[in-house]
């Protein structure tokens, strides 16, 4: 074997714009961690929580950087580049053993229990190769642990790192899931074409699909191939009534498809059966706690079905926007006869009308969703009783998901879309404070979890507001655009 190649395995694995961003957010979790060791007062508080700061971004880090690996690996296998299989599960396993062996050390000799820290940290590592690797269905399922982690562990006893009874259950998971995963490799090493289209696949091929001038873009999501992939009753069953020259708001959400087509309930209720899987998951989860004989069924619905709700939410109204502006990035990225044909539709008007009609037709929807998410949102912190720091947190973040549409938006139809590593690191920060805001009504419940929560939310909070001011810069240069603009079905040269 090749050290260097073991070395570098990674890194050539990824493209450019991945590796920098995952290994930048690391490091900057890493000083995280650092300043929390160097400047809380409370040495066991201060262990935990750098260790989930540091094992949160593991997570990250396997999930969406070093599962690359496997790619290479298949890459290898087809063109029979001799050894370089064998190179790349060493590097694997190497980098694997450093990400769990060195901060056992270092957080074991500032006072954590090094063997707990160990566990916790392969756990990370499985966990975000298992996100990777499995197939796409079951990335939201995996998404929602964390709050449904927090939320029962307030009605089911689960034992933490700092508890000797931590290894009783971290142990026997880690071993079950050490061989899974080796399975599951094996598995994708030896059947990656019936794998590589469809939900059946998992969620590392996505990555080889996006290009490099539409990382974090979701660049081939809406192409005519993946859509056609799609099985006969996942198509949409479009209700063309009302729709013509008189009527030009459904006439354009007609040819927008997707998400805006008109359909029938027929067609609405289809298209709902698509998620009934992760609600089946969610519903069956509540009600196995809830029927425990040591709970209610209440306390369940309480700390553990609004955990998982805000989560739903949380994530539903980012993913709106990310999605959307993914959809219109694409088709107006390079000139195609789509966008003509859009121009040409009769009973549009002037310019200036076709504008208005067109940011009608591709905002209200999916701005209607992301409102109720919000008045969700913002229900269940009231119904919790939390402090106003952490509704305000759960406001601003909420409102900021549900500016970045039109903002975004307005800029992409104006001809000034963001650059691709501007979306993706935008969209990066979002995640993590949107975990940040899934956790904290959770914490706030018990003061023994964390005791300063309240300065934690207000100082999220500012990070939100300064990036709801970008959000109004961006949609005010946008606006000025599209004024400028004189039609809306131009396509971008850049």
């Amino acid at each position: 074997m090749n050290l260097l190649l073991i070395l570098k395995a990674p890194w050539r694995s990824a493209r450019a714009p991945v590796r920098w961003v995952m290994c930048g957010f690391f490091a900057l979790l890493i000083i995280a961690a650092a300043c929390i060791l160097i400047f809380n007062k409370n040495r066991d508080g201060a262990v935990s929580d750098a260790l989930g700061a540091v094992g949160f971004g593991l997570v990250y880090l396997w999930a969406f950087f070093v599962s690359h690996m496997l790619l290479m690996a298949m890459d290898a296998r087809d063109l029979r580049i001799p050894q370089l299989q064998s190179s790349i599960v060493a590097s694997l396993v190497l980098y694997a053993a450093i990400c769990i062996v060195l901060p056992a050390i270092i957080l074991g000799f500032l006072g954590g229990h090094a063997l707990a820290i160990a566990f916790v940290m392969a756990l990370c590592v499985l966990g975000g190769l298992f996100f990777a690797w499995l197939p796409r269905y079951f990335a939201t399922p995996m998404g929602l642990l964390p709050a449904l982690m927090i939320g029962a562990r307030r009605v089911v006893d689960i034992p933490g790192p700092s508890r000797p009874e931590f290894l009783t259950w971290a142990l026997p998971l880690t071993a079950v899931l050490t061989l899974l995963l080796v399975y599951r490799w094996r598995q994708l090493m030896r059947t990656r074409g019936m794998l590589e289209q469809g939900m059946r696949s998992p969620m590392v091929m996505q990555f080889r699909r996006i290009g490099e001038n539409s990382w974090g873009t979701f660049g081939t999501a809406f192409t005519k191939e993946t859509l056609s992939q799609q099985p006969a009753w996942m198509q949409a069953k479009a209700d063309l009534r009302k729709v013509g020259p008189q009527a030009p708001l459904q006439a354009i959400r007609v040819a927008l498809g997707g998400f805006y087509m008109p359909k029938t309930w027929r067609g609405i209720l289809l298209t709902a059966a698509q998620f009934s899987f992760l609600l089946i998951i969610m519903a069956g989860v509540v009600l196995m706690i809830g029927l425990d004989s040591k709970i209610s069924l209440y306390n369940a619905l309480t700390h553990v079905a609004l955990p998982l709700g805000a989560a739903f939410s949380t994530y539903g109204t980012a993913l709106i926007s990310i999605v959307t502006i993914a959809r219109f990035s694409q088709r107006w990225r390079k000139t195609n006869t789509e966008l003509p044909l859009l121009a040409l539709m009769p009973g549009l008007g002037d310019a200036a009308k076709v504008k208005r009609e067109f940011l009608r037709a591709s905002l209200s929807l999916p701005m209607l969703w992301q409102i109720g998410f919000t008045v969700a949102m913002i229900a269940g912190a009231l119904y919790l009783q939390v402090g106003t720091a952490i509704v305000a947190s759960i406001a601003a973040a909420q409102l900021c998901c549900l500016a970045l549409l039109p903002a975004v938006l307005l800029r992409v139809v104006g001809g000034r879309p963001l650059r691709a590593w501007m979306f993706a690191v935008g969209t990066l920060l979002m995640i993590i404070l949107l975990n940040a805001g899934c956790v904290l009504p959770a914490l706030a419940r018990d003061s023994s979890l964390h005791p300063n929560i309240d300065y934690v939310a207000l100082a999220v909070t500012a990070v939100w507001a300064v990036i709801g001011l970008v959000v109004v810069y961006l949609g005010r240069t946008g606006w000025r655009s599209l004024q400028h603009r004189p039609h809306a079905f131009l396509a971008n040269q850049h």
